[in-house]
Parts: structure tokens; sequence; C-alpha cells
């Protein structure tokens, strides 16, 4: 994951199974493991995404010496955030 705001990279350390996963009966994606972001069906309309970003049980690092709620409005702007803009990369081995 990374910021071009920031211009920082956020690295998987762990669970790197878990990069993006989608649950079909709740309607939204999950970026990492834990609850690094739970992006909901309608993210534009909505103010109930979830940012965990900078938890120890999710799967990117986040920025050095930054505590949980600091890393939330890191990159969202706090806990609960609505998408503006999405752009997902795909990086491919073939």
């Amino acid at each position: 994951m990374f910021s071009l705001s920031h211009r920082t990279k956020h690295a998987q350390y762990q669970r790197e199974d878990w990069a993006v996963r989608l649950f079909r009966h709740s309607h939204a994606f999950v970026i990492g493991g834990g609850t690094d972001f739970i992006i909901r069906e309608g993210f534009d309309r909505r103010d109930d995404n979830i940012s965990g970003f900078g938890n120890y049980s999710g799967t990117f690092k986040g920025p050095p010496a930054m505590n949980v709620s600091d890393c939330q409005r890191y990159l969202c702007g706090g806990h609960l955030f609505r998408v503006v803009e999405l752009e997902v990369y795909v990086i491919s081995s073939d």
C-alpha cells in the first residue's frame, strides 16, 4: 500500500495472503487482515467506512513511531471516513 500525498509506502508484514478480500454477504471489501480498511458498498455516499490502519492485527505497517489513532488520521482522516476516489493497482509476476 502507498500514499501519493505523503510519498510513503507501507509494506505487508504479516497475513500476506489477506491483502484484499471481498465479503459478498456484507457488501464490503477489506484491505488487509484484521481491519486495516473496510470499504462498504456505496462507499462514495457513506461516512462509515472503517480504518484500523496501524493496528497490531493488521497486515500493513504504519509509519514508524505513530500510534493507531494517528495512523487512522494519516491516510483516511479518522477511524470512520468517506471514500472520495479509489484506485486499485495490481502487480503481476506472470
